[in-house]
């Protein structure tokens, strides 16, 4: 399964499984823990802050070091790091004292023992960078050298409330108009409460002072910026420039990576994450990711080799499973896929609620085997006991393997429940099965009966299956459905405009839909060749997802656009 949202996140856990040796990474993770205050003053609680997260700053252009913070030895140990950074700060008359251990968490030695010191409320920049060359002689120059604002910037980070944080970074940009670190910090901190004006105002004042900055803090507020303001284009450039000033920070080149394959540029998605992958060659999420950028950019082995990988360095894990048979699937070979899926299933029966059984009987039905196919999915079916919607799942599974006769009666015997909810959910499928079956009649009759929902997600569907009927709609249909309604009415031209803009829009991993539709407008709209490449790369109908309703009912046409565009 590959993450499909674009998240920054901390380092990821690297534990390994089994005996086997692993890959010695191209770098060395350094956690950097939080000071602890022994000065028994706790207004001096920000130096034990603020000394570590200079380290980070200043030690993050290291080649062969990818220092990130982490607040204890746990979660170090957790993110896969080899070593970590600890310390504490005491009081020597009007003096701060700092004791930093570096301790390798493989063998528990420590591997370097460094001392500085510094005035109450001054000086902590040159103690930390002192700390930081000693860790590497390149690093680079802090963000500022004004004690003031060092001071108001550490207190922020232990603030424990978005308002106090503000305040004393408003206050560190007062001391220093000039520094970055505090600025992007003042934007996320906004970002986090979507407070729009605020974090508006951070930007608007950090892009006046940007060309101040160094190139680091500029980079970096650059990316924050550019994630306020949703523009992608203008993050992905600005994480491409931060990726060349932290060259060890696998983090920041899979939230890149994430982009591109976002982007649909999978080449360079792969190119990039074999160049993280030159960092950490054991990284299993990186091995994973890679497995479905190739198998995007049309190299099945690729994508294999990088998903044997991922097994080999986590036997255990049944994702890895999950992950080749996804693949397999993704590239029209099914027979591949459902050996992956089932032998992810006996490895591990309840994983993702047994969602290997339904991906495994799509991949039969592909290869021709209905009944074979029909045995697997009761299987999926009596592992999901007690499943509320188990009627009307079965009748997706009826539709999309051909069968609209079985699926309607199924859906009409769930839409007699005693749950008006569930009912109207049975009166969408009905509708707009009755829609692509071509009897706008009874789409419309069905479709009367589903807008009498209550539940906002089912009106959202019932709103879709009026608007394909070509009635009022109860409530807001979206793009999605005007385009679908356009399509219904033969008006295949008018939806292709539409459908583009949603098709850039979309995920890769969950694109079928939306792919379908656009290839559907554009077929009709005698734009053979550009449907056709839409169609060439499978996906899978059926999951456990909130509702999988459209693709069931999408994925009969998608199978028939291949087949009448010629694709094998």
């Amino acid at each position: 399964r590959f993450p499909i949202r674009l998240v920054e996140s901390g380092p990821a856990a690297g534990a390994l499984a089994g005996c086997r040796r692993a890959e010695k990474p191209a770098v060395g993770r350094l956690a950097v823990l939080p000071f602890e205050n022994l000065t028994g003053d706790a207004s001096l609680d920000w130096a034990g802050a603020a000394f570590p997260a200079v380290i980070i700053e200043q030690a993050s252009g290291s080649t062969h070091r990818f220092p990130y913070p982490a607040s204890d030895l746990r979660a170090a140990r957790l993110s896969g790091a080899l070593h970590a950074l600890e310390g504490y700060v005491t009081r020597r008359g009007a003096r701060l004292v700092y004791h930093a251990v570096l301790e390798n968490l493989a063998t528990g030695r420590m591997d370097g023992v460094f001392d500085a010191e510094s005035a109450l409320h001054a000086g902590v920049a040159e103690a930390a960078d002192s700390v930081a060359r000693a860790l590497d002689p390149s690093a680079r120059p802090f963000g500022t050298r004004n004690a003031a604002a060092i001071e108001f910037w550490g207190r922020a980070i232990v603030s424990v409330d978005a308002e106090s944080k503000a305040r004393e970074l408003e206050q560190a940009i007062a001391a220093d108009p000039n520094f970055g670190a505090a600025y992007t910090d003042l934007v996320e901190v906004w970002l986090a409460r979507a407070d729009a004006a605020r974090w508006a105002d951070g930007v608007q004042r950090g892009e006046q002072r940007a060309g101040q900055f160094n190139e680091f803090e500029r980079a970096r507020f650059q990316v924050a910026a550019a994630g306020a303001r949703n523009d992608a284009n203008a993050r992905r450039e600005a994480l491409l420039a931060l990726s060349r000033l932290v060259p060890a920070d696998i983090e920041t080149l899979r939230v890149l990576d994430q982009y591109e394959v976002a982007a649909r540029r999978f080449p360079s998605a792969v190119e990039l994450y074999r160049r993280a992958l030159s960092i950490e060659p054991a990284n299993a999420a990186v091995l994973n990711e890679l497995g479905y950028a190739e198998v995007y950019n049309g190299n099945l082995e690729g994508a294999r080799q990088a998903l044997e990988r991922y097994r080999a360095i986590q036997p255990d894990d049944p994702n890895a499973l999950d992950s080749l048979g996804e693949a397999h699937f993704t590239a029209g070979r099914f027979a591949e896929a459902e050996k992956y899926f089932l032998e992810g299933q006996r490895m591990a029966p309840r994983f993702q609620g047994g969602v290997d059984l339904l991906k495994g009987a799509q991949a039969r039905v592909l290869q021709g085997n209905l009944s074979g196919a029909d045995e697997l999915y009761s299987q999926f079916e009596k592992s999901r006991g007690g499943d509320p919607v188990a009627g009307l799942r079965r009748a997706q599974w009826l539709f999309l393997t051909g069968r609209a006769p079985q699926a309607m009666a199924a859906a009409e015997a769930a839409s007699k429940g005693p749950n008006p909810e569930m009912n109207a959910y049975a009166f969408c499928h009905l509708a707009l099965w009755s829609m692509d079956l071509g009897d706008r009649a009874k789409a419309s009759g069905y479709a009367a009966q589903a807008a009498q929902a209550r539940s906002p997600a089912i009106r959202r569907l019932a709103a879709l299956s009026v608007a394909e009927a070509g009635g009022a709609v109860p409530g807001p249909v979206g793009d999605l459905g005007r385009a679908m309604a356009e399509l219904y009415a033969r008006n295949a031209a008018a939806a292709v405009p539409t459908l583009a803009l949603l098709y850039e829009r979309s995920q890769p991993t969950i694109d079928g839909e939306v792919r379908t539709l656009y290839a559907w407008a554009l077929a009709d709209s005698g734009k053979r060749e550009e449907a056709k490449l839409l169609v060439t790369r499978y996906f899978q109908p059926l999951g456990l997802q909130e509702d999988s309703l459209l693709a069931a009912t999408l994925f009969p046409r998608f199978l028939a656009l291949r087949k009448s565009l010629g694709v094998n």
